[in-house]
């Protein structure tokens, strides 16, 4: 029964993203929303705070297994029960802060939740857990194949007092 669940995910996302170009994801991260990745172009981006930005970026298609992984996660999270911006923890700050945009197109639905501020790390509430975990869970799978692999360390980190001043590496 597993196996033919998995088989139908799979077959139902292969048959979508290859008749209906709008059956999407797209998820931007990290430190000010360096990083981000687009299933209907492919394109990945490792950092976009660099002195020579093109060269951390590369195209990835993922794979059936990858890709069904992944709208499974999103499945899952009930996307369009989140509004436009969301902040669940309200006046709390951070710095440097962490953006995570979701965008999702398929069967209809064309959504996409920002948290600009990601404090969601403070939050108790289960709804802005679920959100982070589906979040971490895709820039998993993102991060964890060849061509972000092959991509270039960052040239800059950031100093993790709270200074938003760039800490140059190398």
């Amino acid at each position: 029964l597993i196996f033919v669940a998995v088989f139908s995910i799979v077959s139902f996302v292969i048959n979508q993203s290859e008749n209906e170009p709008n059956y999407s994801f797209s998820l931007v991260w990290n430190t000010y929303g360096i990083s981000s990745y687009d299933s209907k172009t492919g394109k990945l981006i490792k950092t976009k705070d660099a002195t020579e930005p093109n060269r951390y970026i590369t195209f990835l298609q993922l794979s059936e297994e990858q890709y069904a992984a992944i709208w499974e996660l999103i499945e899952d999270l009930d996307i369009e029960s989140y509004p436009d911006v969301y902040d669940p923890t309200g006046n709390i700050y951070v710095t440097p802060y962490e953006t995570l945009i979701l965008s999702v197109k398929a069967e209809g639905i064309d959504k996409k939740v920002a948290v600009y501020e990601n404090t969601l790390y403070f939050s108790s509430d289960e709804k802005a857990r679920k959100f982070l975990d589906v979040c971490r869970g895709i820039e998993e799978i993102l991060t964890g194949t060849n061509e972000w692999k092959k991509l270039p360390e960052y040239e800059f980190f950031y100093d993790g007092f709270g200074n938003t001043d760039k800490v140059t590496i190398g």
